[in-house]
């Protein structure tokens, strides 16, 4: 989490509250419920092989190139992914099955207290 900048990361702290996650995964040495990856190594054998009903995907600098630009996109597209959070300096992807396919644009700090 040491790319995401601090006051982000206190909203990505808030996030995983709302969500009852203690701790955030590197996907190169770990597997948990929360995995950070960073946006260019975002692939569609990533989401499928570790989103599930219980884990969150943070995909760390969603806006640094096009190349993670559309990495980003297309990982929205993918049926496996319900709900997309942006967030600018990173997104969350996840799943919650019985729900339509949306996707969240928020804008930090106007909707943080």
């Amino acid at each position: 989490m040491e790319t995401i900048p601090p006051h982000y990361r206190q909203v990505l702290t808030r996030v995983l509250c709302y969500w009852n996650k203690e701790k955030v995964y590197d996907l190169q040495r770990e597997r948990g419920d929360v995995l950070l990856v960073k946006a260019e190594e975002l692939s569609k054998s990533i989401i499928c092989q570790h989103l599930n009903d219980h884990a969150l995907l943070i995909v760390d600098g969603i806006y640094k190139s096009k190349r993670n630009r559309y990495a980003w996109h297309c990982a929205r597209q993918e049926d496996e992914v319900t709900v997309s959070i942006d967030l600018f300096h990173f997104g969350i992807l996840l799943t919650r099955p019985g729900q339509v396919k949306e996707d969240f644009a928020l804008r930090y700090p106007f909707w943080i207290r």
